[in-house]
């Protein structure tokens, strides 16, 4: 057997399945800067609420840290929440998606996907 030196992407299934391997870490990346700017912008109107209360920037009164902590952890935990909801609608695709890759990596030999 000769010495493996690359990966053939000529492939067409070796193609896609990069392609396919490269968007997964974007979708996750895409969810969570949603999430995150999402819990940032909460956080900047219940800071500027927090700021409207009579008393406070002087001193008198204490902020409700609770409530800032709530909407932290709340919207931060919502990260996952789109992938789940999709995997729960379509949770055939579980069993379907990966055993149809499995028969098109394999429907082949091997060693052509390399070079």
């Amino acid at each position: 057997m000769a010495f493996v030196t690359g990966i053939r992407i000529s492939v067409p299934n070796v193609f896609i399945g990069l392609l396919i391997g490269a968007s997964i870490p974007w979708l996750f990346s895409s969810l969570t800067v949603n999430s995150v700017a999402r819990a940032a912008g909460l956080i900047v109107e219940e800071v500027r609420r927090q700021f409207r209360i009579p008393g406070l920037l002087a001193g008198k009164v204490k902020p409700d840290y609770g409530q800032t902590v709530s909407l932290l952890s709340v919207n931060l935990s919502l990260i996952s929440v789109p992938l789940w909801a999709w995997f729960h609608q379509y949770r055939w695709t579980l069993v379907v998606f990966p055993l149809v890759l499995l028969v098109i990596m394999f429907s082949t030999f091997p060693t052509q996907y390399y070079c």
